[in-house]
């Protein structure tokens, strides 16, 4: 008796692709991972889903405030956006895309606009060159100057761009490997209270501080958690770790006066 397979097309109840990019990124964690791989097989040959939270969680068997605090490590790294929408005034449902191109901010020159970073409200555009074999694009230049100088919308610079800021300008420093939730609130928060132009600032400072450097008497080293840490931050702004500059003599209160002959 001769034995008979029959097969049913896998993908005949939905499918999708996953980037090799983001199961090779040790920032997200497993859940964040098993997430995306989830959307992923909602969106066919697309790049937008709207699978309910209730049933995301179902299938894969993890709880709604799982759910929700990887879901952000994701939206935090740039690599989903997820977009409320709205049917007859009241909230409806949310439509996660995922995004097809992850800019890292890792070339943060003085000569284009920092606004083009991150999403485009304004409809600026962007310098971009092809690196990776096109898989993955970076800015070239920024101008500083033409920044505002009020706070911007902590929406508009991701965590990880700011990751990637600090290590282009902020070499001698310890680099960061991670991005915990922690680390990613602190500095959304210093974007929400200063702005980017302040960060980029405190970043040069420290920088070109010999004391943050680990020209201490504890040898000891500044880093990305210690500068986002609001007091620390403060303080590098108004210069309090700047080089003394031992060129000028010291003051003398009584040289005046002996040139007098006092």
């Amino acid at each position: 008796m001769e034995n008979i397979v029959k097969s049913t097309p896998i993908n005949s109840k939905g499918y999708g692709v996953i980037p090799k990019l983001v199961m090779q990124d040790r920032e997200l964690s497993i859940t964040a991972k098993v997430i995306y791989a989830y959307l992923a097989s909602y969106t066919g040959n697309g790049d937008s889903c709207f699978p309910s939270r209730d049933r995301v969680c179902y299938d894969l068997g993890i709880g709604k405030d799982t759910f929700i605090k990887h879901l952000a490590l994701l939206k935090d790294c740039g690599y989903i956006t997820v977009t409320q929408k709205k049917e007859n005034g009241r909230f409806s449902h949310n439509v996660y895309t995922l995004n097809s191109e992850i800019i890292p901010c890792t070339d943060f020159k003085d000569t284009v606009n920092l606004d083009t970073v991150g999403k485009d409200t304004n409809n600026n555009s962007i310098n971009n060159n092809n690196i990776n074999n096109n898989s993955n694009k970076r800015i070239e230049d920024i101008n500083i100057s033409s920044l505002s100088t009020e706070p911007v919308d902590v929406e508009k610079y991701s965590p990880r761009q700011i990751v990637n800021l600090y290590h282009e300008i902020c070499k001698s420093l310890p680099q960061t490997r991670t991005l915990s939730q922690n680390r990613a609130k602190a500095i959304k928060a210093r974007l929400r209270t200063y702005g980017i132009n302040e960060v980029q600032e405190v970043f040069k400072k420290a920088e070109a501080s010999d004391f943050l450097k680990g020209k201490n008497d504890r040898n000891w080293t500044a880093n990305l958690d210690w500068l986002m840490i609001d007091g620390n931050f403060a303080k590098v702004l108004d210069g309090k770790y700047d080089n003394k500059d031992t060129s000028k003599p010291a003051f003398d209160p009584w040289a005046k006066a002996r040139e007098e002959g006092f």
